[in-house]
């Protein structure tokens, strides 16, 4: 069984049952996109977590990892790739003058 767990900005832990199986696909990867196409995920959604019963946006600068059942750490999974880091960089750099803009 496998567990995820989101700490959260204000320091709250959530920890979603993820069962015996779980997809991750990165932004840039094909299934990513047909999730995206879908939800229309912020620009800071670098992942997205499938199970059966749903899916979970990783969130870029929130510390979210996969555990065992056990509580053991089995992967880190919000570490960002140089494409985000530089998808990041332009889009703050677009909308930081903006008004009300965060």
């Amino acid at each position: 069984m496998f567990v995820l767990r989101q700490v959260l900005n204000s320091g709250e832990e959530v920890n979603h049952l993820l069962g015996n199986t779980y997809s991750l696909f990165r932004r840039g990867q094909d299934s990513f996109e047909k999730y995206n196409a879908e939800q229309g995920f912020a620009d800071s959604v670098i992942a997205v977590i499938v199970t059966d019963d749903g899916f979970y946006p990783v969130i870029l600068g929130q510390r979210t990892y996969i555990m065992h059942e056990n509580g053991s750490t089995f992967a880190r999974v919000d570490l960002p790739s140089r494409e985000d880091i530089e998808r990041t960089k332009r889009v703050w750099n677009i909308n930081k003058d903006k008004k009300d803009w965060q």
